[in-house]
Order: C-alpha cells, then sequence, then structure tokens
C-alpha cells in the first residue's frame, strides 16, 4: 500500500526519536537496555505515525485509468536462501492511449514464432501504428494460419508487478484503476480498484 521517498521514510523514522530526546531525554527505565527501549518505541511510533498518515489523509488522489490486457505469472526459482515462488504481472494499457478496438490480423508463422510472454516481444509495429500483442491463436487446419489479436495503441502501455491478492480480483479486460494518495505526513500510498 505504501510507497514513500527516500526523505519521507527518514522523517517517519528519525521523527520520533528526535520527539523522544526532547520529551523524555533521561535516562530508561534499569531493567530494559536503552536498544529494547528505542526498538520498542519506534515501532509503536512509526505504526502510529502510517496509521494517522492514512486515516487523516484529506488530499485529493491522483486516479489513473487501464485496461487490463492480459495477466501473467512467473514462477521465480529457489536462490540461496530467498524462497521461490509466483511473481504477477498485469499488462496495463492507459485508458487513453487506446484509439481503436482490438481486432484479429492475419500474420506470418515467422511472425507468429516470435511471441513471447515477455514485455519485449508484445509490441508489434506496423506502418507508423503501434500495437499491443494480446493474443495468438492458428487454424488447426492442414495449410495453417496465424492470428494476432492486435489493440493498437497510441500512448503508453507497461507491465505492472502485483501482489497475489491484485492478481486474483482482477481478469483480462477490466478496467483497471490506480489511485495515488499523498498522505497526511508526505508517505505516499497507492490504492487499486
Amino acid at each position: 500500500m505504501y510507497q514513500s521517498e527516500f526523505l519521507s521514510l527518514s522523517v517517519s523514522i528519525f521523527l520520533p526519536a528526535i520527539i523522544y530526546c526532547f520529551l523524555f531525554g533521561g535516562a530508561p527505565v534499569p531493567v530494559m537496555s536503552k536498544g529494547i527501549f528505542w526498538g520498542g518505541l519506534l515501532s509503536y511510533v512509526l505504526t502510529f505515525l502510517l496509521v494517522i498518515n492514512y486515516a487523516f489523509d484529506t488530499s485529493n488522489p491522483s486516479v489513473e485509468k487501464y485496461f487490463l490486457a492480459n495477466k501473467y505469472y512467473t514462477t521465480a526459482p529457489y536462490d540461496h536462501g530467498t524462497a521461490g515462488g509466483n511473481v504477477y504481472y498485469f499488462d496495463l494499457i492507459h485508458a487513453d492511449s487506446i484509439s481503436n478496438p482490438a481486432q484479429w490480423v492475419e500474420v506470418n508463422q515467422k511472425t507468429y514464432g516470435q511471441y513471447r510472454s515477455s514485455q519485449k516481444y508484445k509490441r508489434m509495429k506496423i506502418e507508423d501504428a503501434e500495437f499491443m500483442i494480446l493474443d495468438k491463436k492458428e487454424t488447426p487446419f492442414a495449410k495453417r494460419q496465424y492470428y494476432f489479436l492486435l489493440q493498437e495503441v497510441n500512448g503508453p502501455f507497461e507491465a505492472k508487478h502485483m501482489e497475489e491478492p491484485e492478481y486474483a480480483r482482477f481478469e483480462e479486460g477490466d478496467t483497471f484503476h490506480i489511485e495515488k494518495h499523498k498522505g497526511l505526513l508526505g508517505v505516499r500510498w497507492v490504492t487499486y480498484w
């Protein structure tokens, strides 16, 4: 939910410590070490500040509207102490970038074979127009014919890394909104709907 820059993150971490020094400035309780005390104080205060940042944010969020063209996941391998798992992606086309409805276009076998799931191979340029490849199909006949479902775009489109709950909540063809909030204390956060 939170996306923060270095300055706002450092202020939210060091501000509670500075406030504590000005208010209390004395020695901690003898039973408790300074490390435990500071760690406990900072974790509670930081959580409190993030809740305040979220709950009392009255700024007008910026909303960007996208078309969810494709969703897919890849499996990350186990790597030296880090657990592998699924990595989820959405292919998003900005709503203002869509100029015409998607349509099936016949392509040759070589072009058809070059299409892969990575973002690099989902773009195709025909004459002066740029297209995003949404799907592909081939006919089962002896003389095969190959088709791409092409969406003409005249602006940005991207592959966005997503978390599993959002991946499960949205389907291909949905309108996907990204709502960016500034936060009361300047720590930015994002919601999807």
